[in-house]
């Protein structure tokens, strides 16, 4: 009788690892299939992108994550203006006023809508820069720093070489790119993004959502165009940007705990869902 007794507590014992063994196969087996998925995704929404470029920086690790022609030059379209906003944070007095000229609001594209001998704010110019892309904004900025608008490029071009950037030259603080252009890598500006975020007021204004810009007789209301601030809620800031010659540009800033990444991309048409994709993958 007690031979037969081992004889069934081994057969169970048998049964149970083998029972083990198959459900650690079966979990190994669903974890390569989410992550073979979610490297599939990625791979996929990058199909196709030849001429485009994306970078996934890490700014606590100082590293990249991800990358696809990173370094290539190309145009960067409105992120031109997270690299003026840094320089004007930098160099003109927030609470400085200047009085709008014709010369600040004879510009095409995204505008806040200023008006000749409006009188406003250099921080109001900054906010309308960045959440409604105003090239008007962008334009008046050159202006309060210098009676030269050429001086306030020569800044730009400097903050550029500061950073150690090789691959980046500006010629106007709009991104415009009808008459001059400017150049620059997804590489490059993770980096401009990198320096902007040292900036606290910088870093919660390129999260703000919507803003106010008050005169005498009327109020101007910019929103942010980066429609995943409403739907992610890690993503605390960023920029977008589109000429017909750049194509879609953006600039999505992640921040979950301690992990801060980048997401950084020229020419991609679907970058909504790129960025929500590689967000996903890497934060």
């Amino acid at each position: 009788m007690s031979i037969h007794i081992i004889k069934c507590d081994n057969m169970n014992k048998r049964k149970l690892i083998i029972n083990i063994v198959w459900l650690i196969l079966w979990l190994c087996t669903i974890i390569l299939i989410i992550y073979s998925k979610t490297n599939n995704d990625v791979k996929l929404v990058m199909n196709n992108y030849n001429n485009s470029s994306t970078i996934v920086y890490s700014v606590n690790n100082d590293e990249i994550l991800y990358q696809n022609n990173i370094h290539q030059k190309m145009l960067p379209a409105s992120l031109t203006k997270l690299l003026t906003a840094l320089v004007a944070y930098k160099y003109i007095d927030l609470n400085k006023v200047i009085k709008i000229s014709s010369d600040m609001i004879n510009v095409t594209g995204s505008r806040i809508y200023l008006e000749k001998d409006d009188l406003i704010r250099v921080e109001d110019l900054i906010i309308g820069m960045i959440l409604q892309s105003g090239n008007d904004a962008a334009k008046a900025l050159q202006y309060a720093y210098s009676d030269n608008p050429d001086d306030f490029i020569l800044l730009m071009n400097d903050e550029v070489k500061r950073l150690g950037l090789k691959n980046s030259i500006f010629n106007n603080t709009t991104g415009l790119d009808e008459d001059e252009f400017n150049y620059t890598s997804t590489y490059d500006f993770a980096i401009i993004t990198k320096e902007l975020l040292k900036y606290p007021y910088l870093k919660d204004l390129i999260g703000l959502k919507e803003y106010k810009i008050k005169f005498d007789e009327r109020t101007i209301y910019v929103r942010h165009k980066h429609k995943l601030l409403i739907t992610e809620n890690f993503l605390i800031g960023g920029k977008t940007g589109y000429t017909k010659k750049a194509g879609r540009t953006l600039v999505s800033v992640y921040e979950k705990g301690e992990n801060l990444i980048i997401i950084v991309s020229f020419n991609i048409s679907s970058d909504w869902s790129v960025h929500k994709t590689l967000a996903n993958k890497y934060l």
